[in-house]
Order: C-alpha cells, then structure tokens, then sequence
C-alpha cells in the first residue's frame, strides 16, 4: 500500500492550518466570554433579588459553569484536533497540483520535453491543468 505524505508544501500548509486555528480559537474566546459574562450576570441578578450568597442555588451556579467549562474545553480539543486534520488534508489537495505542476515544468525544462500533466482526483485547480495542457498543445502544433 502506497503512503501518502500530507505535507507536501510544509510551510504553506501549516501556516494555512495554524491560520485556521487562530480563527477557531478567536472564535471560541468570543463564545467562552459570552457564557462566562452570562454567569456572572445570572449571579449578580440574583444576587440584586436577594438571594443569599450561602444559598444552594449559588452552588448549583458554580456546578453547572464548571461542568460547561469542562464540555466546553473538551469539545474545543476536538474541534482543534478536527481543524488541524481537515485544514491538512484541504491544504494538500490545493498543494498538491501547485507541487505536481512545479515539479513538471522543472522536468520539462529539464529533459526538453514538453507533456501533459494529470492531477489527481479531487485535486483543486483543474482548470489550471486543462489550461496547461492547451498550451502545450498549442506550443507543440506550433512546431
């Protein structure tokens, strides 16, 4: 079975990835400081009604923030975890025709002859390989 090396531009994909997870975890320190705002406001409030600080409903305050904080920080691990993977896989399937093309035009240069290149299934950019392949058709029915 062949191994496929996901990392094929390494530079360009981890800073995609790493991209990705600044946004994400922009994104979940918005949402964490709404839900944590919206704790102390519930407690304030009920603080301001006269509810005692002693008061079991505090308690259950507190209970049901640590368990949101420990739902919360365990679904953001996963989501890392998913982001990290999928921005990987989509950065390889836009590296991998920018590699493949790089990689073929130095061949060309090298050997001095000139062909059509193929892109894997599900690769993006397939108009950059059927352009390609036009001009080489033309460059050769010129000659």
């Amino acid at each position: 079975m062949r191994r496929v090396n996901y990392l094929i531009k390494k530079d360009f994909q981890l800073d995609v990835v790493f991209k990705f997870l600044v946004i994400a975890l922009v994104n979940n320190a918005i949402l964490y400081s709404a839900f944590y705002l919206f704790f102390k406001k519930f407690s304030k409030e009920a603080l301001e009604m006269g509810i005692p600080k002693q008061h079991v409903f505090f308690l259950f305050i507190d209970q049901v923030q640590n368990d949101f904080n420990i739902f919360f920080f365990a679904a953001l691990l996963i989501c890392t975890l998913f982001i990290t993977i999928s921005g990987i896989y989509i950065s390889h399937k836009i590296a991998g025709p920018l590699y493949k093309i790089e990689k073929h035009m130095q061949e060309c240069v090298e050997s001095g002859d000139l062909s059509e290149i193929n892109f894997r299934k599900g690769d993006y950019f397939n108009e950059l390989e059927i352009n390609y392949n036009k001009l080489i058709h033309s460059i050769k029915n010129k000659n």
